[in-house]
């Protein structure tokens, strides 16, 4: 068997597949009850690690099937700027985004897979006329393309929200870097993709594309495990031998949590967070989202925009306030937040409510 030599590029990219892996393995090790919650995660770091993999499949021993092996790989990798559109969806929304946001999977459906079919099995494309053109010019061609459409798409879908959602809670700031990491991570692999059309997929490129990617993976890799470990309601890590049960607290907690926000109206303040409710019940965030997720079958969040809905809602019927006020009122920080989970509550927009209801 001969010894396998990498170069140095390969190493970096081994050394960012690797928690990639990890990543995915941890996902799947922890096995929350909504597994939906983590199937765009999953998906994403499959899709990101198939592009430090590529690189790496002219390593292992020649069998049949492996030039074949690149084209699921290729295209995985194709089709990274549309998962990371819909992970941005997830992280922003807090849940698994809405069907129609998926039909972007639609352009790596029709586009790529195609493409990276004619990549790897051809070095040149040939037209009618006669006219050949590179496969991997035509397929970066395309990735850029794609990767500005989808760009694009982002701004439209979410505008203001990002730096409407951003919060003093450190799960809420982790989440709000991811948001931010993951568009400047699209934006760099663009740039590169950009200079490629001119330059072609020289040395000093590939070594670029590639210390992007793991500056990506390491920088947000803390991040990454506090967000999937409480956004998507996966347990922490703890030094025990028993699953956690409901004990004759969790009662008193629940009901007592439930009198703060109703009662007490603290949904009305637009700093009004989980660990601001975990602070005053005596209890920490961890032990605040079991017990809201086991009484009430809903995430902290759906409460409080149930709460902050349905006051809105009052007051679009019985009162002439602006939107903006209401919004404002009801503990919304933004115009756009309210009108975004608004439309989601009730399925029409804040004045087309206000018409119905007189």
């Amino acid at each position: 068997m001969s010894d396998i030599t990498l170069t140095i590029n390969q190493g970096f990219e081994l050394a960012a597949l690797l928690p990639c892996l990890l990543v995915i393995f941890y996902l799947l090790a922890r096995r929350p009850e909504d597994f939906y919650q983590i199937l765009l995660p999953l998906l994403y770091f499959a899709c990101l690690g198939s592009g430090f993999a590529l690189p790496l499949l002219k390593l292992l021993p020649d069998f049949p099937g492996r030039e074949w092996l690149k084209l699921p790989v290729g295209f995985l990798e194709s089709s990274l700027p549309e998962m990371s559109f819909l992970l941005i969806m997830q992280f922003v929304k807090q849940r698994l985004p809405d069907v129609k946001y998926f039909l972007i999977l639609a352009v790596p459906l029709i586009g790529a897979a195609p493409l990276t079919y004619l990549k790897f099995q051809y070095a040149e494309a040939c037209l009618p006329g006669g006219a050949c053109l590179d496969t991997g010019h035509i397929f970066i061609i395309y990735r850029v393309i794609t990767a500005a459409f989808v760009f694009l798409l982002l701004l439209i879908s979410i505008g203001r929200d990002i730096s409407a959602e951003k919060t003093d809670n450190d799960n809420e700031r982790a989440r709000y870097w991811l948001i931010i990491a993951l568009v400047l991570f699209n934006l760099a692999e663009l740039g590169v993709d950009l200079a490629k059309i001119h330059h072609g997929e020289d040395e000093r490129l590939l070594f670029i594309h590639t210390m992007i990617g793991v500056s990506f993976v390491y920088l947000v890799l803390c991040s990454v495990f506090r967000v999937y470990s409480r956004s998507f309601a996966i347990a922490p890590v703890e030094i025990s031998f028993q699953a956690w049960k409901p004990g004759k607290n969790a009662y008193l907690l629940a009901e007592k949590a439930l009198h703060l926000i109703e009662n007490e109206k603290l949904y009305r303040r637009a700093d009004f967070s989980r660990r601001f409710l975990a602070e005053n019940l005596g209890i920490n965030e961890a032990t605040l989202s079991r017990v809201i997720n086991w009484k009430f079958k809903k995430t902290f969040r759906e409460i409080v925009n149930q709460y902050r809905i349905s006051e809105a809602k009052t007051l679009l019927k019985e009162t002439r306030k602006s939107i903006t006020i209401i919004a404002f009122e009801t503990g919304f920080k933004s115009i756009t937040s309210f009108n975004r989970v608004f439309k989601e509550a009730t399925g029409m927009a804040a004045t087309e409510f206000r018409k119905s209801a007189n």
